[in-house]
């Protein structure tokens, strides 16, 4: 175990090497620049001139892609063009919020789908088993921004019973309910259908027959034999699923104007703002595979039959 997770940790390195790769070179790519501005506000020539050699932009870019990776193995993510701040500064006080967002939402969605998969499965064919399929299906059918919409205009407008604009200091409760609630549904309804899924195929295992031949009670049964085993493919999807909440979700972040890093992803494309573009793309190929070491690490503590390979 040890050694395949150091395995897997040295092989982070070549990971984010070519999603830095890629990112850059489709960055750049894209038609535009960070001080591209409309005919009323462009910039002097000799302005931008100075701009441009000031951020190293005028290098070939093979030159400007090394000099930055040569700076992100110290951690150092240069300076914003368009805040003319350190990206790491920007990112520190971006990413508190989003990860505040982000671990909210997956805790509620666990609450949810956990309970509501198990019932269904225990009940299965019943009423509560089609509502909860019901619910399931209506949750990971309808985009996440219609959702918001309708949220935003029936609790926010129409019966104004909570903001929906901004994050306050983190601690508003009122603020964070519409933006939480919105991110967990589309998560706790595909989790609720995977939850159910597998709850349904361990209880009709062999050791589920048997361990009911010997007598046991129904929830040492449920609890000790089924549940655990059904975790597993639950474990898959949540590793992944953690690590983009916490990154933020753009289109939430964006009509709350929660002052977030997915916010700040959008905004930092639409500018051209290409250290920054970097530096959250980095940040959130990084949390993936934090993410998935952590399943497979996971595996073996839901299920000693999985081995991993020395």
């Amino acid at each position: 175990m040890v050694n395949y997770t150091i395995r897997r940790v040295l092989l982070m390195v070549p990971t984010l090497f070519f999603v830095a790769l890629i990112t850059f070179s489709l960055a750049h790519a894209a038609p535009g620049g960070p001080f591209d501005k409309d005919e009323n506000k462009k910039l002097p020539q000799q302005i931008e001139d100075n701009l441009t050699r000031y951020y190293g932009l005028d290098e070939p870019l093979p030159q400007q892609f090394l000099l930055y990776l040569g700076k992100a193995v110290q951690l150092d993510f240069g300076k914003s063009i368009q805040r003319n701040r350190s990206v790491n500064e920007i990112i520190a006080q971006g990413l508190p919020v989003t990860a505040q967002l982000g671990i909210q939402a997956l805790l509620l969605a666990l609450l949810i789908a956990l309970p509501l998969g198990i019932v269904s499965a225990l009940k299965q064919n019943s009423g509560v088993d089609y509502g909860s399929l019901f619910l399931a299906t209506i949750g990971t059918t309808i985009p996440s921004f219609v959702i918001a919409i309708l949220f935003i205009y029936i609790f926010g407008v129409w019966l104004r019973l909570l903001p929906f604009v901004g994050w306050g200091d983190g601690l508003d409760f009122r603020r964070m309910i519409m933006p939480t609630v919105i991110l967990a549904l589309p998560g706790a309804a595909f989790l609720t259908r995977i939850t159910r899924a597998s709850m349904l195929e361990a209880l009709g295992q062999d050791y589920v027959r048997t361990a009911r031949s010997k007598g046991l009670a129904e929830g040492t049964v449920i609890i000790r034999h089924a549940l655990k085993n059904a975790l597993i493919p639950v474990a898959t999807i949540v590793g992944p699923a953690t690590a983009g909440l916490i990154t933020g979700s753009f289109i939430i972040e964006t009509l709350f104007s929660i002052p977030g890093i997915g916010r700040l992803y959008i905004i930092s494309i639409n500018a051209r703002d290409y250290p920054i573009i970097m530096a959250t793309t980095l940040l959130y190929a990084f949390l993936i595979v934090i993410a998935n070491l952590s399943v497979d690490l996971v595996y073996g503590a839901l299920d000693p039959r999985i081995k991993v390979e020395a």
